[in-house]
C-alpha cells in the first residue's frame, strides 16, 4: 500500500447548490489552462528503475525494494496529477498546489483550492514519499494510496467529496480508458486504481541528485568532500555544531528513520495545535505544537516555511532558531539550552552574520535541479 493527496468532481446536482451559495465558477466549463488532452510520448518514460545511492544504505531502512512502480501506472498518475478535471470546478489540479519548479510545493503560505478557498496549512513539498511512514503536517495518514485521495475529497482543495462522482466523471473522458487499460489490463476505472496510479507517480519522484548527495557519495567512496566549496564546508560545520542535524539527519534530511516530530517554539499558544488535536497519533495537550519534521531536501525552493508559511525566507528561519525560539512547555528537548539541568531555557545559537550566510549556503546544496527539470514529472497538458 502507499500514500499522498488531492481532489475532484461532484456531479451536476451540486453545481446548483454552489450557484445558490454564490459560486461564480461553472463546474461544467472546460476552463483548462493548457491542452484538453495530454501530450504523452510514444515510448513510455522510465519511472520504475530507481537507483538507490550508496548513502541511502540499509542501515537507515532505505532500499530499492521500497518502490513498487510500473511505468504505465505512473504515466496515468502523471495525467491525473495535472488534470484539472479532478476538481469540482475544472480549474485546479494536484499540481496547482505542488509546482515542479518549487520542488512540488507552493509559493504561497496557504494554497488556493476551488471557489477561492484556502488550505488551512502550507502545502508540503513532495520529497521522496516512498521513504516516509506518515503524511501531512500532523502525520494523520500512514498509507500513500489513502493520502492521495484526501485532497481530492477536501472541500477546500479539489472539492470532489464523493469519489464515486470522480469515477463517473473520468469514465466520460475519452483519453482515460486507454490509459487505465494500459495500466491495469482493462478499461475499468475505480478509486483504488486512481489511488495506485497517483501514488506510483509520486513515489517515482525520487530526489537524490543534489550537490549534497554528490558529496555524500564521494565521502563514502573516498573519505573526502572536495565537492563542497570552503563556504559550504563552513556552513556544514554550523549545521552540525548548532544541532540542526539532530532533527534533520539521515539521508533524507528529515530524521534518521523517515519520520520525526517536534514543537520548535514558534509561539506560546498555537492556533493550530498540530499533533495536539484530539484523534491525532499523539493527541492531548502534551503534543500541542508538534508537527512533522520536514525534509530539508530542496529547501531553497520551497518557501514560505513552516506549517503556516510564516517565514518568507531561509534567513527568517535561521533567525528563528538563532534567537527566536519561545519557551513553550512542549518545546522539543533538542532545542533546550541545557537539557538535563535545572535551567532549561530555549537554545540560543548566537551565530554571526557570516555563520548564518554560510549555513544558508550549505542548505542550498540540498537542491536537486534534476527533479525540477525532469520531463517525466512535467505537465502533460502544457503547450
Amino acid at each position: 500500500m502507499k500514500k499522498i493527496s488531492y481532489i475532484l468532481f461532484l456531479g451536476l446536482g451540486l453545481f446548483g447548490l454552489f450557484a445558490i451559495n454564490g459560486c461564480q465558477k461553472d463546474s461544467n466549463s472546460n476552463n483548462y489552462k493548457g491542452l484538453e488532452s495530454p501530450n504523452l510520448p510514444t515510448a513510455l518514460h522510465n519511472y520504475s528503475e530507481i537507483e538507490m545511492p550508496i548513502h541511502f544504505d540499509s542501515g537507515f531502512g532505505y532500499n530499492a525494494g521500497n518502490f513498487d512502480i510500473t511505468d504505465t501506472r505512473a504515466t496515468l498518475g502523471r495525467v491525473l496529477f495535472y488534470d484539472t478535471k479532478l476538481s469540482l470546478s475544472n480549474e485546479v489540479s494536484c499540481a496547482s498546489c505542488h509546482h515542479q519548479s518549487k520542488a512540488f510545493s507552493d509559493q504561497v503560505a496557504l494554497s488556493e483550492g476551488i471557489i477561492d478557498n484556502r488550505t488551512p496549512r502550507n502545502s508540503q513539498a513532495i520529497i521522496n514519499p516512498a521513504m516516509q511512514q506518515t503524511y501531512f503536517w500532523d502525520s494523520r495518514v500512514s498509507d500513500l494510496e489513502e493520502m492521495v485521495l484526501l485532497p481530492i475529497q477536501n472541500h477546500n482543495e479539489l472539492g470532489l467529496e464523493k469519489l464515486d462522482d470522480l469515477v463517473v466523471k473520468l469514465s466520460q473522458v475519452e483519453y482515460y480508458q486507454p490509459l487505465f487499460e494500459e495500466a491495469y489490463g482493462d478499461k475499468a476505472i475505480n478509486k483504488e486504481r486512481i489511488a495506485t496510479a497517483l501514488s506510483d507517480f509520486l513515489e517515482s519522484m525520487f530526489s537524490a541528485d543534489s550537490k549534497h548527495d554528490q558529496a555524500m557519495i564521494q565521502l563514502h567512496q573516498t573519505g573526502s568532500e572536495t565537492v563542497f566549496s570552503a563556504k559550504e564546508l563552513a556552513g556544514k560545520a554550523v549545521f552540525e555544531e548548532s544541532g540542526c542535524i539532530n532533527c534533520h539527519g539521515g539521508p533524507d534530511l528529515r530524521g534518521s528513520w523517515g519520520d520525526d516530530w517536534a514543537n520548535i517554539g514558534l509561539e506560546m499558544e498555537y492556533k493550530d495545535k498540530g499533533l495536539g488535536v484530539e484523534g491525532s497519533i499523539f493527541g492531548g495537550e502534551g503534543a500541542e505544537g508538534f508537527f512533522k519534521v520536514p525534509s530539508l531536501r530542496n529547501i531553497e525552493l520551497t518557501a514560505p516555511y513552516m506549517h503556516d508559511g510564516r517565514f518568507a525566507s531561509l534567513m527568517e528561519v535561521v533567525n528563528h532558531y538563532n534567537e527566536g525560539i519561545v519557551a513553550h512547555p512542549n518545546l522539543d528537548w533538542r532545542l533546550l539550552e541545557n537539557f538535563g539541568s535545572g535551567d532549561m531555557g530555549p537554545k540560543r545559537l548566537n551565530l554571526s552574520n557570516t555563520e548564518k550566510e554560510n549555513l544558508i549556503t550549505f542548505l542550498r546544496t540540498f537542491t536537486d535541479q534534476s527533479l525540477i527539470t525532469d520531463e517525466r514529472f512535467s505537465d502533460p497538458f502544457s503547450r
